[in-house]
């Protein structure tokens, strides 16, 4: 009984994995102002390389976040503990990025590419009124990959921005609900077995 009670206490003392999306949006202050570091859901989105501002009227669904005038910037996301980098948000403006996740000190991945072309700054925008929303979701092909730093580095075109939102992550720390499920199940089967071996336990030694 003893063994089971504290397998079922280790059970629900487990939290579920969760996904988190940092777009931005609880950020309080005004267009342009610079953007050093940035928690949200958990995670925390932190300029290590570069100068990042806050961009309140352009987006991918708006704000976002910008590397102004054709400097390459870094942003460094972190979390709890590991976590999952699912995808991102790119502003289109031939726009050259590259993504690396680490586990403490050793890369796990990493991969470049560029986005497709734009025209103005403006083409940022969710308001087709001014260019409309033209973005690429640059999707990470090692999802599965647990990491607890990414690194994401973009270089602007001429005077265009970089501008970022949409950060999808998943935290890792924890099994999914299913894999908590399939535990639960499998931790009451053993109660009604220990149940069921001590009841003949008891009703051999009476005989």
């Amino acid at each position: 009984m003893r063994l089971t009670s504290s397998l079922l206490f280790a059970a629900f003392c487990v939290v579920p994995a969760f996904s988190a999306t940092i777009n931005f949006s609880t950020f309080t202050g005004n267009r342009y102002d610079p953007v050093s570091s940035f928690t949200q859901n958990g995670f925390t989105a932190a300029a290590t390389a570069g100068s990042w501002y806050y961009e309140t009227i352009r987006g991918n669904g708006a704000p976002e976040i910008v590397s102004q005038n054709g400097t390459g910037a870094t942003l460094t996301v972190t979390g709890a503990g590991n976590f999952f980098f699912n995808s991102i948000d790119i502003g289109n403006n031939s726009l050259a990025y590259t993504i690396t996740g680490f586990l403490g000190i050793v890369q796990q991945f990493t991969f470049s590419g560029t986005t497709a072309a734009g025209f103005f700054p403006d083409s940022f925008t969710s308001d087709p009124a001014i260019g409309g929303a033209t973005y690429t979701t640059v999707n990470n092909s090692w999802a599965t990959t647990a990491i607890n730093s990414l690194t994401i580095t973009g270089t602007s075109y001429g005077a265009f921005n970089t501008g970022i939102d949409n950060i999808v992550l998943t935290d890792a720390a924890a099994p999914e609900p299913a894999t908590l499920v399939l535990v639960g199940g499998a931790l009451v089967a053993l109660a009604g077995l220990r149940r069921r071996f001590t009841g003949r336990l008891l009703t051999s030694r009476a005989k």
